[in-house]
């Protein structure tokens, strides 16, 4: 491969990588100050540019608004009460239940692409977070490749982000972001949503 053409493939990759890594954010936890002032570094400025969130701006400069996003992440996405669950083996199907097969498929394809699930939040392997954080280690995985020449490690880790894709991810997010849209009450979950859906069905 040309010298050129892998550093603009290297360059993309890590522009998908990033993507990844902030969406997962937004769903990991309440948007923060600490969030906010990282949002600011040019890397992650760059990003927010290709999801044209306007919404952000809102967020960084409304009087209280965080708490008010504290207060819609909880009651969007944890409860107590009627919520939606951000994992595939609740929301791919009707009365799906935490932890049972889409769950252990998930666990299996990780484990089978040669990494070993370890939760640093507790979280199932079919949790949105750790679903993304998987795409953006294989993505890593193919960077690392390129990196070094081996251009065949390079074709089979972004095989298995499209076998991922498809058999996991695209199967149940974008139903899942649709739900924000209709349920959330403040405007920048429904904006990250349509951006997350975007983004992965353009993948």
């Amino acid at each position: 491969m040309p010298k050129n053409r892998n550093e603009d493939l290297i360059a993309a990759l890590e522009s998908r990588k990033g993507l990844y890594r902030l969406f997962n954010r937004f769903f990991l936890k309440e948007i923060d100050q600490s969030f906010l002032q990282g949002l600011q570094n040019s890397q992650l400025m760059t990003l927010l540019e290709q999801l044209n969130l306007p919404e952000l701006n809102i967020v960084c400069t409304e009087a209280g608004i965080i708490d008010q996003l504290a207060t819609e992440f909880t009651r969007l996405f944890i409860g107590p009460g009627r919520h939606l669950s951000p994992h595939e083996s609740i929301q791919r199907k009707t009365g799906g239940l935490l932890n049972d097969d889409d769950t252990v498929k998930v666990r299996r394809f990780i484990e089978a692409s040669g990494f070993s699930y370890i939760s640093h939040m507790q979280h199932f392997p079919d949790h949105i977070c750790a679903e993304f954080e998987f795409m953006e280690a294989l993505i890593q995985k193919q960077i690392e490749a390129l990196s070094g020449g081996d251009f065949e490690e390079a074709e089979t880790s972004e095989m298995l982000q499209q076998e991922f894709l498809q058999r996991h991810i695209l199967q149940w997010v974008p139903q899942f972001c649709k739900k924000i849209e209709n349920e959330a009450e403040l405007p920048i979950y429904p904006a990250v949503a349509q951006a997350v859906s975007a983004f992965i069905q353009s993948e």
